[in-house]
């Protein structure tokens, strides 16, 4: 047997006992399943709570910007409900390093965005970010992989050097909306104002709860001319 034969059979081994005392599982119920690849089971994959904002004008989360943001469009693509199964999802995307997770939701979600018009005028899609510290720190922005797949599918630019969080804040959790906010400001810049001049950008984040995140955002925007605001989430909470 050669080295290279050597090595393939040694690496299929200790896949083998990695299968046997870590068998893989369903990100979202995390029931066992049959193999690595899949990260979703047949049944979870059904049973999501989807949301089909895409396909509602003026849906709920729109709903949420009156009177804060002009925002063209906006979507989630689940609900989030405390101890269920999108929580899970949104672990192992945030604190497990799953940016495969990421992906395979980014291209799922873009495929169903692709279908409609919701976003056939956009210029840009933009991750929010999170600060320098915190990324070297976890090492990767849990919602990059999710953008660059929501950005490929529906065949628009991917830019992750326009926006930027200067400020390290500390966990939104427990904070109403006017106290999220008040932490928030200030928080990002955006960079390359020409750039950004009459174009309309897609903004995505993980999560929404009060909005106070895409507010902080989206407010320098004041100062750019004709940018138009559209919005995108992973998910949201009630």
């Amino acid at each position: 047997m050669n080295k290279k034969s050597s090595l393939s059979t040694l690496f299929t081994m200790l896949k083998d006992l990695q299968s046997l005392f870590f068998p893989p599982i369903c990100l979202a119920c995390k029931g066992p399943v049959a193999g690595e690849d899949i990260l979703i089971c047949a049944t979870c994959q059904a049973s999501l709570p989807f949301t089909a904002h895409h396909l509602q004008k003026d849906n709920r989360m729109e709903q949420r910007f009156w009177g804060r943001i002009k925002v063209e469009r906006a979507t989630a693509f689940l609900q989030f409900q405390k101890g269920g199964s999108v929580q899970n999802l949104l672990h192992f995307l945030k604190y497990e390093h799953r940016e495969d997770l990421g992906k395979y939701l980014g291209n799922w979600y873009g495929r169903e965005l692709k279908e409609t018009d919701i976003f056939k005028n956009i210029d840009y899609v933009i991750p929010v970010p999170i600060h320098k510290e915190r990324l070297k720190k976890r090492g990767y922005n849990q919602i990059d992989q999710f953008s660059r797949c929501i950005a490929f599918q529906i065949g628009k630019e991917y830019r992750s050097d326009l926006l930027v969080r200067v400020k390290n804040s500390s966990t939104q959790i427990n904070r109403s909306k006017e106290e999220r906010f008040s932490h928030l400001e200030r928080a990002f810049m955006w960079q390359k104002p020409e750039d950004m001049e009459g174009k309309h950008i897609l903004i995505i984040d993980d999560i929404m709860t009060t909005g106070a995140t895409f507010e902080s955002c989206c407010y320098p925007l004041k100062n750019i001319n004709g940018v138009k605001i559209s919005i995108c989430t992973l998910a949201i909470a009630e």
